[in-house]
């Protein structure tokens, strides 16, 4: 049974999950947060990290220490396992996974990078749209409804040109416009503005993914429960590495 601290159910071992330690290691920022029965305590966040790996561990240590509590205090973990970066994606799991083996808290609970981003947005009556850099001419992007407050979905994650995404989008608007936030409009900005002109963009100190919101929907869903063995990063491609291992193999 999963473990959830909304509901109050009760994890495999009869433990009740209360406190939640949230991460993001997705994009070039960070983010940690520990949140006890639904309440976040306190979040950790860098809009610039140079290593996940020294940073991320560093960060954890730091925010339960302040809080008084240790590793063996948590009694679930989360993730936003993608998409986004490759690099971060892989630390910010094989993190997550190497913790919960440690301590024996064998539940993981992952989100949409991109479901958690839209909720900077807040609740508006404009379709929100995440967007990230994909590279290769690429976005990963989304769309949400966050007119009642949460985040519903109203386009699956997606790696595509973002004129294709944008075609996407204009099916789902129904005359309501759109918003945008991510570092993919350091790129596709001025494309947006001109495949929609009344688009609105919210500015650059809303494009970090929070732990925080990791935390909320880790715990109102939607979001998967699954052990160490079975989580993975969402990629949504193959890999540079995967690419060139395919064309050397053929």
């Amino acid at each position: 049974m999963s473990c959830g601290t909304i509901s109050g159910e009760f994890s495999a071992d009869g433990a009740l999950c209360v406190r939640l330690l949230s991460i993001d290691t997705s994009s070039f920022s960070g983010s940690v947060a520990v949140s006890d029965s639904g309440r976040v305590l306190k979040e950790v966040h860098a809009e610039r990290v140079t290593t996940h790996s020294e940073w991320l561990l560093k960060s954890i240590d730091e925010l339960l220490t302040s809080l008084n509590l240790t590793i063996n205090d948590i009694d679930c973990f989360a993730i936003g396992s993608g998409p986004g970066s490759f690099t971060g994606l892989r630390i910010g799991v094989s993190l997550i996974k190497g913790l919960a083996w440690a301590t024996g808290k064998m539940e993981i609970r992952t989100v949409s990078t991109l479901m958690a981003l839209s909720m900077n947005a807040g609740k508006t009556d404009r379709i929100v749209c995440p967007v990230f850099d994909a590279r290769k001419k690429e976005v990963y992007a989304a769309a949400f409804d966050l007119s009642l407050g949460a985040p519903k979905r109203l386009l699956d994650d997606r790696a595509s040109s973002i004129e294709d995404f944008i075609k996407s989008l204009k099916g789902v608007t129904s005359g309501r416009g759109a918003v945008f936030l991510g570092n993919g409009l350091n790129e596709y900005k001025e494309s947006v503005s001109v495949l929609m002109p009344d688009a609105v963009f919210l500015p650059e100190e809303k494009w970090h993914i929070r732990a925080s919101n990791i935390a909320i929907l880790a715990e109102s869903g939607p979001y998967k429960t699954l052990t160490p063995l079975e989580v993975t990063p969402l990629y949504l491609r193959k890999s540079e590495a995967e690419l060139k291992s395919g064309q050397n193999n053929a």
